[in-house]
Formats: C-alpha cells, structure tokens, sequence
C-alpha cells in the first residue's frame, strides 16, 4: 500500500467532529459491536441480579409491593383485569407480576422476575435504537441508565437506601418513552430512512405504554402525531406505526373485550382523584421542584439551538420537557426527571453531527459542552442505582424471612433504611412493636408524620400473618372477603379466590373518594367475611370505607372473632352467597361496639372537619383505649428499638 493509498483510507475513516475530528469512526460492524456487546452483557448481568436470589428485598412502601402480588394471583385464578376487577392501570401491570409469579412459583420473588424479562425483551429495541441514532459513547452510558431504571427497585431521585418495588410500573414508563423519543433523530447512517424498522419499533413502544399507564400512553401518542415535525423522513414511519398500533389493539380486544372497562376505570380514577389533575402551569411549577434537570435541559437545548437554528429541535425539546413536567405530576413519590435524558442525548447527537459543517472556532466545543451536561445528569443515578440494586440482590439473598409469616410471604424480605444505611429485619429483628401493638404515643406521632401506622414493613407482614392465622385456626372454607384497609392480601396469602367487581386497592381521593366509589352491594354484598384491622395502613382508608360501609355491614355481618390485631365479620345469612362457609367460633367474642352512622344511598357530604381533625380525633381515640398499658411500656419500647436497629451481622 503506498502513501497516496494510506492517506485516502484515513480520510475514509476519519470524520471531523466537534472539537476538531478529535474521535476516530469505526466502520459500521465495529461500531455496532462496540454497542451491542456492552449492553447485551449488561442487560443479561442485571436479569441475572434480579432472578438469582429468589426473592424480593424493599425497605419502603412493601404494601404497594403486595398489591401486585394480589394482581399475580388474580391472573392465576383466571381474573382478567378491567373485566373481573376494577384498576386505572392498564392490563400489563397485571399480566407482567403474573408472568413472574409462574417462572419463579413465589410471591415474593413475582416482581423481579417479571422486570428480568421485561428487561431482556426490551434490550433488543433499545440496541436498535441507539446503534441507528448515537454514536457510542453517548449510546452506552445512555442504555445503561435506561436498563438500570428498569432493573433497579428505586424510586427516581431517592436515596439509595430506600429500596422499593412500589410504583414500578413508572420506572418502566421512563425508560420506554426515553427510548421511543430519540426515534425523532434521524438515523446516522448515509441511507434512506429505516422505514419498516422505525415503524415496528415505535408501534411496540406504544402498545406497551398504552396497556401500562395511561399518562405515558397519552404523550407516546401525542409522540406519534408530532413525530413527522421533528424529522421530515418519518411521515410514512409514524403512519405505519399509528396502523399497528391500531391492529395490536384489536388484536387485544379480540382475545380480551378490555377497551371499554379500561376507559371506565380511568374515568373512575379521575372523578375520584381531582387534586391530580394539572394545570397549564404545571411545567413552570414543576421547573421549580427540578431546578438541576431544568437548568442541563436548557443549556443544552440553548446551545443546540444557537448553533443550529432549527425550530424542529427546540419544538422537541420543548415536547420533551413539558412531558417530564406533566408526567412527574402523576408520579407523586418521583423525585427526578429521568426523560431528560433523552432531550440532553438528542442535543449532544445533533450538535456532534452538525460538527462535522463547516463552522465557526467558539462552535467547535459546543457538543462537548452539552456532552457533559449529559455526563453531570448520569453520574448520580448510575452510581446511585448500581448500589440499588447491589444492596438488593446481596440482601434478598441472605435474609431468611421470619418463620411465623405464611409461605405466600416468605419472599418479601424487609428492612428499614436510615439515611445512607440498610438495616435487615431478620428473624431475630422482627420489631417487639408490632407483637405487642403499638404504643398510643408512637402512633400519634405517626399521625402527624403520614398516613401509614407501621413503622416498617416487617410489621405489616406480621399482622397479615396474625389474619391468617386467624381464619386459618377457625376452619373457615375458602371464600371471597374484604378487608377495610387500602389493600386485601389475604386472599393471596391464603390462596383463597380473590373478590371480583371492586377495586384492585383502595387510596382515598387516588381510587375512591367518599363522592366516587362503588355501591356497597357490589363491594360486601356477595361476601361472607369482612375484616376491619386494628392498624390499617392508613387511617384516611378504614375511616371512609367505615363510613362508606359499615351500616351494611352491621346490619348483615356479625362480629364472630377479635383479637389485639383484627376484627372478623361474618355473613348472619348467606342467601347471597352460592357456597355454604363454616361457622366462625366465637370464642372470647367481646361485646360489639357502638354502632357507626349508617350507609347513605346517596353520596355523602364532604366531613366538616379537616383531615388533620380527623386524624388527631382518631388518634385521641385510640390513646384512650390503651393508654393504661401503654405508659408504662413506652420507655422500655423505645430502648428496645434502639437496641433493634443496630445492623443485621452474617456468621458468613
């Protein structure tokens, strides 16, 4: 090869970018490796991280976690969500944790299953989207953030100590309408448009929104609409995308007639959730609350319209924020804007591609500077989330979960977090709270902290376990019931039939609110037992189903078993019931307390009292009837939990 055949394969290979032709282009097969070999690894390691320890580990929010173990089990049983039981979510939430539930045979361990093959389907879009859009090195740290925010059981923007798989289904919204957003880029390659490839890839993006939550749906959709401005190209893509979107659709409807119980069940949600809705000011009031994502979004996007004066990009970028802003509204315990993301890694992709024209010497730079940008917006979740998930795998592992727990809740191990630290709840650390009840004071205080009573997870767990046990040591037959608190496990943990026609939870002014909510026929009147707990997870729930219910279920139900933890109602008659249930035993059956107001047949004024009212009311109540015993224990008790949060030691 002689000198005049060396210098045009390096003018071949090497394409000037920002900063002067400062990165050497591979061919494309390299390229393309470079890309797919990474991530494909990574993918398959956090699958493996999620699905090897057999279990489930959270430090917050395990009760939302068990509402999903419900939907599992459900599914099994042959329930179809929309069509057997009400939820504003769409049928996948349903269909994943059921998918989980049969590969892994637990509860507990539902969820990470059910996200592991969530996670290896969607690693082949994401690598065919990033290798036709960005050059590898905005690519890599990019999908590995998209397949962290999959994998990682944490909430955006938390602590990496609060570990939880509460509201997953957000954190897969996040990372699909990331990726179905840098379709708007064109792709790098020097040929037509992938027409047919770009048109598949978005029509599945969608379809997997539009049956996980509708807010991610609506602007997927809205995507699709806009997506012939942002690139010219792809009118035909977004055409064939929009048809198959529609054939899915029909397709679903023709195995599950769902549609129409879907639209109801989110018109339900909202008539009851009206705090939720948002305003046209809902972006500058979220810019506020995300100043650091605000701030990187617009230099970067500032940059990249000052180089290149396109309206197409800014009316993107535009798009990009005003979803994030409108989507976080819906996601109240998100503290981040992970769609950002994608506005910073379009604009570093256009500006590097616009470095190769002829320009300006203070332009050459400007890719590199919105490139860190990008890096200062993935350090901290990379970092945070690889920890995550570490602390989760190492700790599902190794705890056993307490023995006095049904088997259905093995798989849930729990822990406390305390700022940066995790501590375990094994066995030996099952709080004393929880065995005892607890203390008047420690729940007042609860109430003016937040809704929930407990003051961990393994508590929660315990007291299921203490209705099971109960149900279980009076011989009742399997049957459907309903408990007055936010969610119903036990039908999970018991592998009784789960109640058709209500609601898949109950969360005041979120599910149900005292104007919105179902008939009290439809929610106890094919029902044989009840069940009113003594600490609910949040007071808001049992007061208003109470007050919803409770003449109904006075008149229709006795009182046939209580204990320190659970009240159990029974039918008097059952001619509404096809099964006939053994009698509860009514051993130590105390007296019945007075009598609540009765059931309105119409909806009922809003309380006069505020909730902060309501809430100190019930918890003078409540001091009352244990003040007596709880005075004297509540020094020791806290001595005892002090002794109780000291970290959990492995002989290993």
């Amino acid at each position: 090869m002689n000198q005049t055949e060396v210098g045009v394969l390096a003018a071949q290979t090497v394409r000037a970018g920002a900063g002067g032709g400062l990165l050497v282009r591979a061919p494309f097969a390299w390229r393309t490796l470079a890309i797919t070999v990474p991530l494909g690894a990574f993918a398959v390691l956090l699958a493996l991280a999620l699905v090897v320890p057999g279990a489930s580990f959270q430090t917050h929010l395990v009760h939302d976690h068990l509402i999903f173990a419900d939907l599992a089990h459900r599914v099994a049983n042959g329930a179809v969500q929309h069509l057997d039981f009400h939820s504003p979510l769409g049928i996948l939430t349903a269909l994943l944790p059921a998918w989980g539930y049969d590969l892994s045979g637990s509860y507990g361990a539902a969820l990470p299953t059910a996200h592991a093959l969530f996670l290896l389907g969607l690693t082949p879009v994401l690598l065919y989207v990033v290798q036709t859009r960005l050059r590898w090195f905005i690519a890599l740290p990019l999908g590995a953030y998209v397949l962290l925010l999959v994998a990682t059981p944490l909430l955006p923007g938390h602590a990496v100590s609060v570990l939880t798989w509460a509201m997953w289904y957000n954190r897969l919204g996040w990372a699909v309408l990331i990726i179905l957003l840098l379709l708007a880029l064109p792709p790098n390659r020097d040929r037509e448009p992938l027409v047919l490839g770009d048109a598949l890839v978005a029509a599945v993006l969608v379809g997997i929104l539009f049956y996980t939550k509708i807010t991610f749906a609506l602007f997927a959709l809205a995507f699709l609409l806009l997506w012939p401005l942002f690139d010219p190209h792809a009118r035909r893509s977004a055409l064939f995308a929009g048809g198959l979107v529609l054939l899915f659709c029909v397709g679903v409807e023709l195995l599950w007639p769902i549609h129409r119980g879907y639209f109801e069940d989110i018109a339900f949600a909202i008539r009851a959730s009206p705090q939720v809705t948002s305003g046209v000011l809902q972006p500058l009031k979220q810019a506020l609350r995300f100043p650091t994502e605000t701030a990187l979004l617009l230099l970067g996007g500032g940059i990249l319209f000052a180089r290149g004066r396109s309206w197409r990009d800014a009316l993107l970028l535009l798009f990009i924020f005003v979803a994030a802003t409108m989507i976080v509204v819906q996601n109240t315990e998100d503290r981040a804007l992970p769609l950002v993301v994608a506005g910073l890694a379009f604009a570093a992709e256009r500006l590097w591609r616009l470095g190769a024209e002829p320009h300006g010497g203070w332009r050459d730079g400007a890719a590199l500077v919105v490139l860190t940008c990008l890096a200062l917006f993935l350090v901290q979740p990379l970092l945070h989330s690889a920890i995550a998930l570490t602390s989760h795998a190492w700790h599902a592992s190794r705890i056993q979960q307490a023995s006095d727990l049904p088997d259905a809740l093995r798989g849930f191990h729990v822990g406390t977090a305390k700022g940066s630290r995790v501590i375990a709840d094994t066995p030996d650390l099952l709080p004393e709270a929880a065995r005892a009840g607890p203390a008047a004071a420690v729940v007042t205080s609860l109430f003016s902290d937040h809704q929930r009573w407990y003051l961990s997870g393994s508590e929660y767990l315990f007291t299921i376990g203490q209705a099971v046990a109960e149900l279980q040591d009076s011989g009742v037959a399997a049957q459907e019931t309903f408990v007055f608190d936010a969610l119903n496990p036990i039908p999970m943990a018991l592998g009784w039939p789960s109640q058709n026609g209500v609601l898949f939870a109950y969360h005041v002014n979120r599910q149900f609110s005292r104007e919105v909510h179902l008939p009290v026929e439809t929610v106890l009147g094919h029902i044989d037992i009840a069940l009113v707990p003594k600490f609910p997870l949040g007071s808001r729930e049992k007061g208003l189903l109470l007050e919803l219910y409770s003449g109904y279920l006075r008149q229709n139900f006795r009182l046939a078993r209580e204990s320190e933890y659970w009240e159990i109602w029974q039918r008097r008659t059952r001619s509404a019931t096809a099964g006939k249930a053994t009698v509860l035993a009514q051993a130590n059956q105390p007296p019945p307390p007075a009598k609540p107001p009765a059931v309105r047949s119409k909806p009922a004024p809003p309380a006069k009292e505020s909730d902060a009212d309501a809430l100190l009311r019930e918890a003078t109540e409540f001091q009352e009837r244990k003040i007596d015993e709880a005075a004297e224990d509540v020094q020791d008790l806290n001595e005892r939990r002090k002794a109780l949060q000291e970290p959990a030691r492995h002989d290993n």
